[in-house]
């Protein structure tokens, strides 16, 4: 299911300007394309999709778990039975413990953590100009790992924006600003650009953010006879890349 296709899911910005700050205040180069959508609504939306929930919602976990193995080793010539924890999904985690701990002391002890986690996929959609396209990914990571690899366990919900300027204007626009070598021409198109992603990321978990101060919100899980309402509170774990924080005060 594309989330950008589901008419339920707005879209909350489809513009950037260049910056003033390095282009200047009438720089007269054009908006920029982007896609920024509510990520709230489309994890709500993976919560109700019965192949990703799968049978009496197995797939889906709302409770730390501590995920224990027993195995043998050797020391020399004896052998001994070690007991391990193993923190291979999102909801057997220290974090993962930590957020529900806070959460709840703040929130309400039936409130359940949803972990969020995005993607940026740098695709090259054109050779015309160098020109690419950013799309970015959500994951939810209270899936299992079987269910985070499927088809459907990562989910379109936006478009870095990208600037479709050619590399001699922005170089133009720089040299009127004072801006003469090359190098660092260079510098500050790199700069531009991740001034435009951080702008975008800014945008895209607003919708979580707020709910640092607003709190929980209640939502629907599962399908059918196993579907229920409860409180949910969404929380950004971190965006696979160069960028690497999280959004819980």
């Amino acid at each position: 299911m594309d989330a950008i296709r589901v008419k339920e899911i707005r879209i909350l910005r489809n513009k950037y300007e260049h910056s003033e700050e390095i282009f200047g205040v009438r720089h007269n180069l054009p908006s920029i394309d982007a896609v920024v959508t509510d990520i709230v609504e489309i994890a709500c939306s993976m919560m109700l999709d019965e192949s990703l929930m799968g049978e009496n919602n197995q797939n889906f976990h709302t409770e730390y778990v501590e995920n224990e193995i027993m195995y043998e080793t050797r020391i020399g010539t004896k052998r001994y039975r070690v007991n391990d924890t193993v923190y291979g999904d999102f909801y057997h985690s220290e974090w993962f413990k930590m957020a529900e701990d806070k959460v709840r002391r703040e929130w309400g002890s039936e409130v359940n953590v949803v972990g969020c986690l995005l993607h940026l996929d740098e695709t090259q959609m054109s050779t015309n100009r160098g020109m690419n396209s950013t799309p970015c990914y959500l994951s939810i990571l209270n899936f299992d790992s079987d269910t985070l690899r499927k088809k459907d366990g990562i989910m379109l919900c936006g478009y870095c924006p990208v600037s479709k300027v050619s590399k001699a204007t922005l170089q133009s626009k720089l040299e009127k600003r004072g801006v003469r070598s090359r190098d660092k021409q260079s510098s500050c198109i790199k700069m531009h650009c991740r001034w435009l992603q951080q702008q975008f990321f800014r945008d895209i978990l607003q919708p979580i953010m707020q709910m640092n101060e607003t709190g929980p919100v209640r939502c629907l899980k599962g399908f059918g006879e196993n579907i229920r309402e409860d409180w949910t509170m969404f929380v950004f774990v971190g965006l696979t890349g160069t960028y690497m924080y999280t959004c819980l005060n």
